[in-house]
C-alpha cells in the first residue's frame, strides 16, 4: 500500500495542450497558474493534424504554413498570459492526431491540461474528443478545464477545496491520493465524498444496527461512513493534512456535480465500481467532464505520482 509523507514529490511538468480555441486558452491559463505554483515546467503542446483552419474558399494549408499556424497560435496565447512569475515554458508544435500527440508526450510524471473543447467540427460535441480521449488513455493525471470556462478557471488554483470522489475501488484510491498531494501543495482543504445510491438505503433501526468492527451490519451510509474513515486514516497517515470526510445518500453523478461549484478541483478516477462504471472511461468521470463547473482531475490507475510508499 503507496501512503503519503509530506516530502510527498509532485509533478513538475504541466503540459497544456492547446489548438487556438478558447477552450485551449482558458486551459493554457488555468496550466500556467498550476505550473507556477508547484514551481515546475510548463510545456505547451500543438498537434499540426488534418484539420488546422486554412482560408474559407482555399486548399488547405501546406504542412510548412499549418505547422506556422501552430506557433503563431503559441505565441499568440502565451503573450496574453500574465508576465508576472511566469514558469519556464517549452512549447512543441507535433504532426499527428491530437490526443496521440499529447498521450505520447505525457510521461506517468507530468500532469495534462487540456480545455473541453476543441475548434474542429468533431470538437464541437458536448465533451471534445480530445478531452475524453486524453482522460481515457493517458498514462498520468489529466484535469479538463470547464467549458465554458468560469472566471476562477483562469486564476491560481487557491479558492475553494478540494473534492476527492471515493469509494472502495482501487481507482478511487488512487484519486484520493492524488486528491491529497494536491490538498498539501495548494495548503487547502481536502473532502473526500463518497456517495451511496438511494435504493440501497436501509430500513433496518433500533439496536443491534452493528458496528465500524462489524460493518455488515451497518445501514449502508453508515458503514459508507466506517469504510470511509478507514481509507482515509490508512492513506493519510504520517501527514498534517486534515480531511473532511463526506458520505451521503445520492447518485454520485450528482452529489460530485454539486460540488464543482465550489471546489478548485474535482478528483475522479478513471472508473467505479459496478456495471454502470465498466466503460472505458467511468459513467461519474465522464458526466463531470461534461457538465463540471470547475476543473476536473482524473487520475489512472496506476500511475507513478512520485509517492513515497
Amino acid at each position: 500500500m503507496r501512503t503519503f509523507t509530506e516530502s510527498t514529490a509532485y509533478p513538475v511538468r504541466v503540459i497544456a495542450g492547446v489548438d487556438g480555441s478558447p477552450n485551449s486558452a482558458a486551459a493554457l491559463a488555468w496550466a500556467a497558474a498550476d505550473a507556477r505554483l508547484r514551481g515546475g515546467e510548463l510545456v505547451v503542446v500543438t498537434a499540426c493534424g488534418r484539420d488546422m483552419p486554412g482560408i474559407p474558399g482555399t486548399a488547405p494549408p501546406t504542412p510548412a504554413a499549418a505547422e506556422k499556424a501552430c506557433r503563431d497560435i503559441q505565441a499568440q496565447l502565451l503573450q496574453a498570459l500574465p508576465a508576472e512569475a511566469a514558469p519556464p515554458v517549452t512549447t512543441q508544435v507535433l504532426h499527428g492526431d491530437p490526443v496521440q500527440v499529447l498521450t505520447r508526450t505525457a510521461t506517468e510524471q507530468d500532469m495534462l491540461v487540456v480545455g473541453t473543447r476543441g475548434r474542429s467540427r468533431l470538437r464541437t460535441l458536448l465533451l471534445g474528443s480530445v478531452a475524453q480521449g486524453c482522460a481515457e488513455r493517458a498514462a498520468c493525471p489529466v484535469v479538463v478545464v470547464p467549458s465554458p470556462p468560469r472566471a476562477a478557471a483562469a486564476q491560481p488554483p487557491a479558492h475553494g477545496p478540494v473534492v476527492a470522489g471515493v469509494g472502495s475501488s482501487a481507482e478511487a484510491r488512487t484519486a484520493l491520493r492524488f486528491a491529497a498531494a494536491e490538498a498539501i501543495l495548494r495548503k487547502i482543504p481536502l473532502i473526500p465524498v463518497h456517495a451511496v445510491y438511494p435504493d440501497y438505503a436501509s430500513t433496518q433501526t433500533g439496536p443491534g444496527r452493528g458496528t465500524a468492527d462489524n460493518d455488515d451490519l451497518l445501514p449502508p451510509l453508515d458503514r459508507a461512513r466506517a469504510q470511509l474513515d478507514i481509507l482515509i486514516r490508512s492513506e493519510l497517515a504520517g501527514t498534517s493534512l486534515t480531511a473532511r470526510p463526506i458520505a451521503v445518500y445520492g447518485d454520485p453523478e450528482r452529489v460530485l456535480l454539486t460540488w464543482t461549484e465550489s471546489a478548485a478541483l474535482v478528483v475522479v478516477g478513471t472508473r467505479g465500481t459496478g456495471r454502470i462504471h465498466a466503460a472505458l472511461l467511468g459513467s461519474v468521470s465522464t458526466y463531470l467532464l461534461q457538465h463540471g463547473h470547475c476543473p476536473i482531475a482524473v487520475v489512472p490507475t496506476p500511475p507513478s505520482l512520485g509517492i513515497t510508499p
